[in-house]
């Protein structure tokens, strides 16, 4: 009995825990370059980061240490997923401002706060590999996107479709849609 109990335990932790997907999406379209002190900065912003502020529903300053910034830029629609726009930028800089950028859908939202601790390393790491290499990347889980949703008869909600396009935010680069080499990642 206990063999089953600890089989359909571990069952269900395989279902939740399913592995987020990083991938490079293309070159920053509005990379700057950056200096020792600045990428220090980043590494220290990227520390700060808090699992809410990742996911605000407004465009936002998240974070910040010294010289860098952190925005949610806004969110954006692709492959049926709805993605926040994560740019880390230079202070006080108009323009090419951006070191950093890094799509995250909301289907990589976790429970619990150990999760949400992981999720926010992810981030932070993501964040950091893509000022060292000058690419946007989007984090997000692979979702099946082949069956209809069930909306509610009530709801007001209209249907997705098949391939939305991003859309554009304030200051935002542009998002690319995912693309097809995907890395897992725990």
């Amino acid at each position: 009995m206990k063999l089953i109990i600890i089989l359909i335990v571990l069952l269900i932790v395989s279902v939740v825990y399913t592995k987020l997907i990083v991938e490079e999406a293309g070159d920053i379209s509005n990379k700057a370059e950056t200096n020792k002190r600045q990428f220090k900065d980043l590494k220290e912003a990227t520390e700060k980061l808090q699992y809410a502020d990742i996911f605000r529903s407004s465009a936002n300053k998240i974070s910040d240490h010294n010289s860098i910034r952190i925005d949610m830029q806004g969110t954006f629609q692709s492959d049926q997923q709805l993605f926040h726009n994560l740019q880390a930028q230079i202070n006080g800089m108009n323009g090419q401002s951006t070191i950093a950028h890094v799509n995250v859908a909301e289907s990589s939202m976790v429970d619990g706060h150990g999760d949400q601790t992981k999720l926010e390393e992810l981030v932070a790491k993501t964040l950091i590999k893509s000022a060292e290499h000058g690419k946007s990347y989007n984090i997000y889980k692979k979702i099946d996107t082949s069956k209809p949703s069930k909306t509610p008869k009530h709801s007001k909600t209209p249907k997705p479709t098949k391939s939305p396009k991003p859309s554009k935010s304030p200051k935002s680069s542009k998002s690319p849609k995912p693309s097809k080499s995907k890395t897992p990642k725990n």
